[in-house]
């Protein structure tokens, strides 16, 4: 009980990074006791289908291999709908990180054609749709080819629904920037592939997989603000201020000077009531609301 209080805190996530690059190294992993406790640990931490695995693994490249070594000796986590999304952070850590050995990208390769034949992955590669669209069009993947679609996700949360997306739009998924396209993927529910009308992106990425909840939620907050932006009708230069300033923490930028004060308050004049506390006027309320 000790044990799993430990990784549910935030605290016990951090431990969990530190303890599994300390123990997972040899003579540590050798010693069948701290092992066991290791992969109990791991178990407690990567059956989150939320986990945001990948960021660990690209700041600590070394864990990698103790994670390929995880799921090699319980190949049945990799389609476990509660772990599929921490092995499929972990082939793509594995082959995209940076500083990476050519035998762990190896390794992860041979881990993956394991996976293409386990009875759950099969099933859905027997599917003359998706056959037609994964990989090298022959139930294999083409690692060769960037943009094929190598990468099939079996959702956590609903049976018979999978993901199917190339390894660098799945890349950019996971570390999502204004310009990310959440539309250039294949989504299957059993052998049917869905097209538009059948789903919806928002209950796709919130529900059916929430690996990407966070990042989905967050650019659609952005895309927003870029509509709001729009609809104020702020002019060029204005606009451009205030979409940079929305990608940083700090702006360096601050329009406190006279000029800019006298600027702002011309544009503004044409939305806010300035009468009645700086308060939008209900033309303006309403086209913002409709976003």
């Amino acid at each position: 009980m000790r044990h799993r209080y430990f990784v549910r805190t935030q605290y016990g996530v951090i431990k969990i990074k530190s303890l599994s690059y300390i123990l997972g190294k040899p003579p540590f992993i050798s010693n069948e006791e701290i092992s066991n406790f290791i992969n109990k640990l791991m178990d407690n931490y990567l059956a989150n289908p939320s986990t945001k695995l990948i960021n660990m693994l690209e700041a600590r490249p070394a864990n990698i291999n103790i994670f390929l070594d995880y799921f090699n000796h319980q190949p049945e986590l990799m389609v476990s709908p509660q772990f599929n999304s921490s092995f499929i952070q972990t082939i793509l850590a594995a082959r995209t990180g940076g500083n990476i050995d050519s035998k762990i990208a190896s390794m992860a390769n041979q881990l993956y054609e394991q996976y293409l034949q386990l009875p759950e992955i099969k099933q859905q590669l027997a599917y003359l749709q998706i056959k037609e669209i994964f990989g090298n069009y022959d139930r294999k993947a083409d690692w060769a080819e960037s943009n094929a679609q190598n990468y099939l996700l079996l959702s956590p949360k609903k049976a018979g629904r999978t993901l199917i997306v190339a390894e660098n739009i799945l890349t950019k998924m996971l570390d999502p920037d204004l310009e990310t396209k959440w539309n250039n993927i294949f989504i299957f529910h059993d052998s049917e592939n869905l097209g538009p009308q059948q789903f919806s992106l928002d209950e796709f990425f919130n529900q059916d997989f929430p690996l990407f909840s966070s990042h989905f939620s967050y650019s659609q907050h952005q895309a927003t603000f870029n509509k709001l932006i729009e609809a104020l009708n702020l002019g060029e230069q204005l606009d451009t201020l205030f979409l940079n300033a929305q990608k940083s923490n700090i702006s360096t930028t601050k329009l406190v000077d006279q000029a800019s004060q006298h600027t702002l308050k011309e544009i503004f004049t044409h939305v806010l009531d300035f009468e009645h506390g700086y308060s939008l006027k209900d033309k303006n309320y309403n086209k913002i609301i409709e976003l």
